[in-house]
């Protein structure tokens, strides 16, 4: 989705671009949730979850609340200046999850052995 998000941007489709920013952000929140064997039925559903499993335990800092960080999109107009900045929290947020999940991988990984 962040993929496609760069390539909207690229093509001057601000909305589209953000909206793919913003699935691209609870779809990897939504993968974390899994990995914990959390149910994640609706996207309010997975964003609150997130906030309370990973950002208000510390297991993941993002300086914000993931909801704060996420819900941008209704508060900013789908202007080149805001999808850039989404595009860019997006891209950081996955590279947060994929740093969390490497590090909890690692874990079990030693746990087996």
């Amino acid at each position: 989705k962040i993929e496609n998000a760069k390539t909207s941007f690229e093509d001057g489709v601000y909305s589209g671009a953000i909206y793919l920013a913003y699935q691209s952000l609870v779809n990897s929140a939504k993968a974390l949730l899994l990995a914990e064997n959390k149910k994640t039925n609706t996207h309010a559903g997975i964003i609150s979850q997130f906030d309370e499993l990973f950002i208000e335990s510390g297991r993941i800092d993002l300086g914000t609340s993931f909801s704060e960080m996420i819900y941008q999109i209704n508060k900013f107009a789908p202007t080149a200046d805001f999808a850039t900045r989404y595009i860019e929290n997006a891209n950081q947020f996955l590279d947060k999850v994929r740093t969390f999940r490497e590090s909890q991988t690692q874990l079990l990984s030693k746990k087996a052995v």
